[in-house]
């Protein structure tokens, strides 16, 4: 059995959390009892204690979805088997009539745990914007240009992302700053509206512009060729790049 690719969960994935802090909710009712039939006539013979294919032993598998690890393998089975990957191709089908069965006695108790947890800690934590995509999609909308994180506090990171919505704030500190970044975002964008676009203008000479030809590294940028300068017609990621053509301010460009 091929290792299964990541598939969207059936279920809210906030069991983990709700285990961990409320204790057991459920345990083996029969729901074992109820799925055997099916799971040896159709699983065992390629994920019992002794062959466990895929390192999937649901002969010892224990029915216990309070544990999230518990609560995932039996998910896995149930996406499975009701989209038809198990058991594979080259083994009998199992009954229509078996398989709806076996699928409802499997998804009923799982549900049940699914729909406690969320009576007792609400649905998943809604998520705000971090500093950056505020800033991106301000800009989008008005129009401008300025900078805008630098206003607002940093992003605490959770699990290595700043958008898990569990590790987010939104405290009176955070919104103060971001109605801040909002009055300077409106300020500019009136400012913008009736004063039009700062002018700016600035000219590069071949040689500043392949300044970096020649040198040790992954430079991928024009050559200054005699004073000419030559882009090379590559599909790399670097390709054209020009180092010393950053600009001093924010704003719009014409290339």
């Amino acid at each position: 059995m091929r290792e299964p690719a990541p598939i969207p969960r059936l279920l809210l994935p906030a069991v983990c959390f709700f285990a961990a802090v409320a204790g057991p909710l459920f345990s083996d009712d029969g729901t074992l009892k109820k799925l055997d039939g099916f799971l040896e006539k159709n699983c065992f013979e390629c994920h019992d204690d002794t062959t466990a294919k895929g390192d999937l032993n649901l002969l010892d598998l224990e029915f216990q979805p309070h544990d999230p690890n518990n609560f995932a393998r039996w998910e896995r089975v149930f996406d499975r088997v009701k989209d038809g990957e198990m058991p594979p191709d080259k083994k009998p089908r199992p009954e229509p009539e078996a398989k709806q069965a076996f699928l409802q006695n499997l998804k009923k108790p799982l549900i049940a745990l699914e729909e406690k947890e969320k009576a007792e800690l609400g649905r998943v934590k809604s998520r705000r914007l971090t500093r950056l995509e505020y800033e991106n999609t301000v800009h989008d909308l008005l129009g401008i240009g300025i900078p805008l994180t630098s206003l607002l506090p940093e992003d605490p990171a959770t699990h290595g992302f700043e958008t898990v919505a569990s590790g987010q704030q939104l405290s009176h500190h955070n919104l103060e700053r971001y109605l801040e970044a909002a009055d300077a975002a409106l300020t500019e964008a009136f400012r913008r509206a009736t004063q039009g676009d700062k002018q700016f203008s600035k000219t590069f000479t071949p040689k500043q512009l392949g300044s970096g030809a020649g040198r040790r590294g992954n430079y991928r940028g024009p050559d200054d060729r005699d004073g000419v300068l030559i882009t090379w017609p590559i599909r790399l990621q670097f390709f054209g790049r020009m180092p010393v053509t950053r600009v001093p301010d924010h704003g719009w460009y014409e290339i």
